[in-house]
């Protein structure tokens, strides 16, 4: 069953939903830092809305028309994808599956 979640409401709210998402992730990451910042620099949640949809990292790599069909959540999670996290999305396992099936193949003639 999935897990019942309100919508995030205050930047409180916001900052909390980040620092309880980066328990996975390097603590010391710049993304995360100015995230934060940019949590802690607006003014309200339209605020942030707004920045997460037109001043992020996410809107300059996706654009911001994509941005603006996401949840403030969602917003706030694709902030957390860094180009460190591709490398770490495979559990060993798979990764070793992946390595034996398709990279190792690769120069095959």
């Amino acid at each position: 069953m999935a897990k019942e979640t309100h919508p995030i409401t205050s930047i409180a709210e916001a900052k909390q939903y980040v620092l309880s998402r980066v328990a996975m992730l390097d603590p010391e990451s710049r993304y995360i830092r100015e995230l934060i910042e940019i949590i802690e620099c607006s003014k309200n949640i339209e605020a942030l809305h707004l920045a997460l949809t037109h001043r992020s990292r996410p809107a300059l790599q996706v654009g911001s028309s994509y941005l603006e069909m996401m949840t403030l959540e969602e917003k706030l999670d694709a902030n957390l994808i860094t180009p460190e996290t591709y490398f770490r999305r495979f559990t060993d396992k798979e990764l070793e599956v992946l390595n034996q099936e398709y990279i190792d193949r690769r120069y095959d003639c």
